[in-house]
């Protein structure tokens, strides 16, 4: 993951909405029970595609899932939404915590820079890096009360099928 710190280009390949919904699921329900908070969580639907590999996407939003998780208030709720739209799947982070200073809201995508006691600093920043090597952005919403990550990425671009040829 450190070499999305340093920005370099995803994997290639292509990874489905579900695949990606069902690993993190299998890592961040069991968790969030242990902390009494509810995760609302729906990636979009149809079959969109997003380029990169399922550990690499599942490593990218466990950093946001981690820090929604360790802001959330016990028996409260996370929600994660996934819309695909005109070439972009946009995904929102949002937790009911004390939110993030507006202050802080560009800092925290900045290496080693953490609010939190325990954090390293390099979840915010690998994620935001990981996202502007796919063309796309991270960025972080007052959700009053709580923050709102946002995640916009351009979804996989898949070839015209061919044109079948008249005989």
């Amino acid at each position: 993951m450190l070499q999305y710190l340093r920005g370099r280009l995803p994997e290639e390949g292509g990874v489905s909405l579900g695949e990606i919904a069902m690993g993190l699921e299998r890592i961040f329900v069991p968790l969030y029970r242990q902390k009494n908070v509810e995760l609302q969580m729906d990636l979009g639907q149809g079959d969109w595609i997003l380029t990169g590999t399922a550990d690499v996407w599942i490593s990218v939003l466990s950093n946001l899932l981690q820090n929604a998780l360790a802001f959330a208030p016990a028996a409260s709720v996370v929600q994660v939404q996934g819309v695909a739209a005109s070439g972009y799947w946009t995904l929102r982070v949002r937790d009911f915590g004390p939110g993030v200073p507006e202050a802080q809201r560009e800092r925290i995508f900045q290496p080693f820079v953490s609010t939190r006691r325990d954090g390293t600093g390099l979840g915010l920043s690998i994620a935001k890096n990981f996202a502007v090597s796919m063309g796309g952005e991270l960025w972080v919403e007052d959700a009053q009360p709580g923050a709102c990550f946002v995640l916009q990425i351009p979804t996989a671009q898949l070839p015209d099928p061919l044109a079948s040829r008249e005989e």
